[in-house]
């Protein structure tokens, strides 16, 4: 049988002085002693985030249902805080997911990501709760809820909360010989494609429209196509206008992605020796190429124009005929080899301070696509028409360089959220806040005849 954790989040909405909370855990079994359990804690808020999980380990009759039992006046205390049930549902764990967990006292990384995005594909998010608890009051026995839920997980067989969609984790790596090709990549050779204009749903729950490249060609099926024929993609445009949205949409929650700076180092790509919270004890860390050459993934370098191009130059042997590099800081890990399904996104902004690419990296991108913001597609998602026309005036000016920027898809769609949460007038005013100083003066003129009032800066009075 798959070992499992019971995940389950509790939420508190703001009432009065009383601020929005989240808490979550994470209950976790040794594979090799049924007994032996370990739970994990950390609490949230809308504004802050605790930086590490609380581990405790627990014996089995901690987690029993009777009234004395750890568990039980863990949960009556959070009930006499308002706290209800807000998710319940499992993950897998891997035997050395566990070990990390009971010999190092650390919490694995790639549990924790996979914990989160199969919280978010069940519905809700960090504060709303999935549809199935959505109207569950804190007058519903919470402590019952979860006790029923811990037992039935424990137990096993067909009573125990199913496994999220996104929780599932990613079996061992098997030789490229006996791994022609990735399950993804297969369907994408198959032809299994995304029309222009159809909606993809994200990891996160959100959902991205894909657009035209050419004639019935979306950019999802491009980046896909991409990926199982090899060839490598470059996407480039002014910040906001949804390259890294359309690489997620393409590939789901198999990407890898990473973010580009100008501090970038080789071991950001490679991996790197961490401490393991013992003295004078460290352990080595895949970092995101590796993980994608080893495992057959696409992998979404973001801002790649910001790296210095010789820390960039790491990328030359695994993205030319020898698909594979030497990771030198780490003789045991040595020459590693790309297996198939593992593939390259490159994304920047032309136009940022010090974006600069090599030619000898250009090369190996033999796709590239300039992205720019579809404005009916923003409408179909909701953004109202009356901001979708002044942004179109906008971008127009941008174009004829009378203002250096103008709302493209992100923008947009914050306009959309900001709106809902405080209003038209609080909304407009923010992009005019929003936008370049030397520019605030068109931005605000455009949107004060668009909406026939005044539109000013957002600041506080005084």
């Amino acid at each position: 049988m798959t070992q499992t954790a019971l995940v389950v989040d509790l939420i508190r909405p703001a009432t009065g002085d009383v601020g929005a909370a989240v808490r979550q855990l994470v209950f976790s079994r040794s594979s090799a002693d049924g007994n032996r359990f370990i739970a994990l804690a950390r609490q949230l808020s809308p504004t802050a985030t605790a930086k590490h999980w609380k581990r405790w380990p627990v014996e089995g009759s901690s987690l029993d249902p009777g009234s004395e039992s750890w568990l039980s006046e863990y949960l009556v205390m959070h009930r006499e805080r308002s706290f209800r049930v807000a998710s319940i549902f499992t993950v897998e764990v891997t035997d050395a997911e566990w070990d990390e967990m009971a010999e190092r006292d650390s919490t694995p990384r790639s549990l924790m990501v996979r914990v989160d995005r199969a919280r978010d594909s069940l519905g809700g998010n960090t504060f709303t709760p999935e549809p199935r608890f959505a109207d569950i009051s804190v007058a519903v026995d919470t402590v019952g809820e979860i006790q029923g839920a811990m037992a039935a997980w424990r137990a096993g067989g067909t009573d125990a909360p199913a496994v999220a969609p996104t929780g599932r984790a990613r079996s061992a790596r098997v030789p490229a010989a006996a791994n022609p090709i990735a399950a993804p990549v297969a369907e994408q050779a198959a032809g299994v494609g995304v029309a222009p204009g159809e909606r993809v749903v994200l990891p996160d729950g959100t959902v991205y429209v894909a657009r035209e490249i050419a004639s019935g060609l979306s950019d999802v099926d491009f980046l896909r196509r991409g990926r199982a024929e090899g060839v490598y993609a470059l996407l480039y445009s002014v910040p906001g206008t949804g390259k890294t949205r359309a690489t997620q949409a393409a590939f789901g929650s198999d990407l890898v992605e990473m973010l580009g700076t100008d501090d970038t180092e080789v071991t950001d790509f490679v991996g790197n020796y961490v401490p393991t919270g013992r003295p004078g004890e460290y352990r080595w860390v895949d970092g995101p190429l590796v993980v994608a050459m080893d495992e057959g993934r696409p992998l979404l370098v973001d801002e790649i124009a910001l790296i210095d191009p010789r820390t960039l130059s790491i990328l030359y042997s695994a993205m030319d005929g020898r698909r594979e590099i030497n990771v030198t800081m780490n003789p045991k890990r040595g020459r590693v080899r790309a297996v198939d399904g593992f593939y390259v996104v490159g994304a920047y902004n032309p136009g940022a301070p010090g974006a600069r690419i090599s030619e000898a990296l250009v090369s190996r991108f033999a796709l590239q696509v300039e992205y720019s913001t579809d404005y009916d597609i923003m409408e179909s998602l909701g953004v109202p028409r009356t901001f979708i026309l002044a942004a179109k005036n906008l971008e127009t000016k941008r174009r004829n360089d009378e203002i250096s920027v103008a709302p493209q898809s992100r923008e947009c769609l914050a306009f959309m959220r900001t709106a809902e949460m405080f209003g038209e007038d609080v909304a407009l005013r923010n992009v005019v806040s929003g936008t370049p100083e030397q520019d605030r003066g068109v931005v605000a003129d455009v949107l004060s005849r668009s909406y026939g009032r005044r539109v000013g800066s957002l600041a506080t009075a005084g």
